[in-house]
């Protein structure tokens, strides 16, 4: 996309992380994107020039830990750490806060992938009263649980609690490492079905290795399984939720999602054909049917 079209606002977390939120397009009615794990602003790029032709001002947010936002482990900048998602939670009131600044007339539609969808849903959770412009939430694989483990999660839940209670919540959680070969290797990624955008993402992290984020440490899975039991009660969303997950995602199991959406009021549930764990970098013939469903939602959303 023209480097011309791109807004990077500067944003300050109650902590003193500084916080990236990019702005694309003019547009009267928003939609902010909010990454996954690991996900920088730039793996966007093609979604924001759908978004684009299709009259939104587009947001993207750099997680903090990700992409070019603070808050990195000073000892090693690539390992995914978090302490507690209910931060990011705050981060995304601040994002949300800026979106409205920079945009002040117009509403506003969240999109949210994986770790970002877990995030939004705990936002949803904990804040009855959103601001006025935010019309809905769109998830897509929204992290609510952890991928099965050869433990279970009440396990890796205590080792986690363990491994951070001495001293090891910033270091990387076992069998863990920095992006590498294995990160390069399309077999049997989980993520998507199409290995030129696969290709896409390892070009663009090779050639740009400050945005590289390696495995989770200790820490980010203790805030991720917090955040899974956390949301496990149910709540009333407060705007419409739209729960979006591909019907071959090896994430997050389908039961489990079932469970998930059978408590939580004012939320619809669709499951996306052929689609891994992230939809919008799937093959063609697969986006096309989950674009005919984000275009539905987008459309009967605010005009």
């Amino acid at each position: 996309m023209p480097a011309e079209t791109v807004t990077d606002h500067w944003l300050t977390a109650a902590d003193g992380t500084r916080l990236r939120l990019c702005e694309y397009g003019e547009a009267p009615r928003s939609l902010l994107i909010l990454p996954g794990r690991t996900e920088p602003v730039e793996k966007y790029s093609e979604t924001v020039e759908r978004l684009l032709h299709h009259g939104w001002t587009v947001f993207v947010a750099d997680w903090r830990g990700q992409g070019r936002s603070g808050g990195r482990p000073a000892h090693n900048p690539q390992i995914g750490h978090a302490e507690d998602f209910d931060i990011h939670v705050s981060d995304l009131a601040l994002f949300l806060r800026a979106v409205q600044a920079a945009n002040p007339l117009g509403p506003i539609t969240l999109l949210a992938h994986s770790m970002g969808g877990g995030i939004a849903l705990r936002y949803l959770q904990t804040t009855p009263h959103p601001p006025a412009a935010l019309r809905q939430v769109i998830t897509l694989g929204a992290m609510i649980t952890l991928p099965k483990q050869s433990l279970p999660h009440t396990c890796v839940r205590l080792i986690a609690d363990i491994a951070c209670a001495l001293g090891k919540g910033q270091q990387y959680a076992l069998g863990q490492g920095d992006w590498g070969s294995k990160d390069r290797d399309f077999t049997d990624n989980g993520r998507t079905s199409d290995p030129a955008r696969f290709a896409r993402e390892v070009i663009l992290l090779t050639d740009h290795p400050d945005l590289r984020v390696g495995g989770p440490s200790w820490g980010w899975v203790r805030a991720a399984l917090r955040l899974s039991a956390r949301l496990e009660p149910g709540f009333i969303a407060p705007v419409p939720l739209h729960l979006l997950q591909g019907d071959q995602d090896p994430y997050v199991p389908l039961p489990v999602l079932r469970r998930f959406h059978s408590r939580v009021g004012n939320s619809t549930l669709t499951l996306l054909p052929g689609a891994l764990h992230e939809p919008l970098m799937e093959r063609d013939e697969i986006q096309a049917a989950v674009w005919a469903v984000l275009d539905r939602l987008l459309q009967q959303g605010p005009p």
